[in-house]
């Protein structure tokens, strides 16, 4: 049983964000001043999860806090040498799908006669009620590795008063309360693990914890202005997430087991090479840039790759459909180098013969820059860090 409830967090102008990853570990430190809509980014660093050898659960948990240990303390040089005078709030951390089970909820209060909604009964309701984790979340837990779940993040994407949605239900009427809310939950011997990782660079710092899922959700639901259906994909190095959002609310999430480093493994391996060097293969054959002869061995390879990491995840978008139709944006975050390359695999996948459907494929980079955070001058823009900035300096 998963029982729900809301945290408050305080606020404060300033965070250090660590974007924890399947691939690597981000890095930054944000602010946003109080006259300005946008926020800053000072500082990024990144740092790869170093994986060797063949995938193995205890391996890949073990380097991903080495790895942000690593960030952390690049950070808090940087932080000291520039003696900044910044006012540093909580470290805020977040954790792509390897490390989570998410979830939408739904709960509702239903009267014969009319309530008043206030903000306790609101509270009462996401507190009181409960939803037993059935078996398909059962065997998300068991392969996330979740034993003793703990939830982390949680919150309310949607009310609605007798059908209708709101975004002021206070003080209004209804004999139905609807509630959709979004939680996760990590192993909380991981979380206890994360705060050892940090202690030597930020000793005594309050540790937010957030989703990937959350943050992509939330920035193309209030920075892009879009009809409230979409498909996130974030390409790790490891896995890609899905978020299947309808009607402004996170219908579902999927995770396949591939990665822009998995496929340029799989094609190092079959071309006697270094996973660098697929990756440059990737770049080549880019959306705008195709330098790489349609006729070569390696172009087919990837293309051959890139259908079949596309079929994949559309299997997985059609069960999160449950027969009904697909939304058509697509907004995707992917290694810098490789984004190029999924964009075109996902808007060249359109076949009407076949009856796939036609994507509009927008990375998240094409729509950060510029107008909605800003960077000190010279730095370059990480997107997932700038997702989670928004997120993390609204929450």
């Amino acid at each position: 049983m998963w029982l729900f409830g809301l945290k408050q967090q305080k606020r404060n102008d300033t965070r250090v964000i660590f974007d924890i990853g399947s691939g690597s570990v981000g890095g930054a430190i944000v602010s946003q001043a109080s006259n300005s809509v946008k926020p800053t980014i000072h500082f990024t660093v990144r740092t790869p999860i170093s994986l060797n050898e063949q995938f193995a659960y205890p391996r890949f948990r073990k380097a991903t806090l080495d790895a942000l240990r690593t960030t952390a303390e690049q950070t808090r040089v940087f932080l000291a040498k520039e003696k900044r005078a910044l006012s540093l709030g909580e470290v805020a951390c977040v954790l792509s799908s390897p490390w989570y089970a998410s979830r939408t909820i739904s709960l509702s209060k239903v009267e014969d006669r009319e309530f008043t909604v206030s903000s306790n009964l609101i509270q009462e309701l996401l507190d009181t009620r409960g939803v037993a984790v059935d078996e398909e979340e059962q065997a998300m837990l068991k392969q996330k590795q979740i034993e003793q779940p703990a939830i982390f993040e949680r919150r309310i994407l949607n009310i609605s008063l007798n059908g209708y949605k709101t975004g002021q239900p206070i003080g209004k009427k209804a004999s139905r309360l609807e509630v959709d809310m979004f939680a996760a939950v990590l192993e909380l011997s991981f979380y206890q693990e994360l705060q050892l990782a940090l202690a030597s660079a930020f000793e005594g710092m309050e540790i937010a914890l957030h989703t990937h899922t959350l943050s992509m959700f939330t920035t193309v639901r209030d920075c892009f202005g879009t009809q409230g259906d979409f498909l996130l994909v974030d390409v790790g190095g490891e896995v890609t997430d899905i978020t299947f959002a309808l009607d402004d609310v996170i219908h579902g999430s999927a995770t396949v087991p591939v990665g822009a480093y998995t496929i340029a493994d799989t094609l190092a391996a079959k071309k006697n090479t270094t996973r660098h060097e697929a990756l440059s293969l990737m770049t080549l054959v880019s959306e705008k840039e195709q330098t790489l002869s349609a006729e070569s061995a390696e172009y087919t390879a990837l293309t051959n790759a890139g259908n079949e990491w596309w079929k994949a995840c559309c299997e997985r978008i059609a069960h999160m459909a449950g027969g009904g139709g697909y939304p058509r944006d697509v907004f995707i975050t992917a290694p810098h180098e490789t984004v190029g390359w999924f964009k075109r695999i996902i808007a060249e996948s359109g076949n009407t013969e076949s009856g796939t459907p036609q994507f509009d494929v927008t990375p998240f980079i094409d729509c950060l820059t510029e107008h909605f955070v800003e960077t000190d001058k010279g730095m370059a823009l990480d997107p997932m860090l700038a997702i989670e900035a928004l997120h993390v300096l609204r929450t």
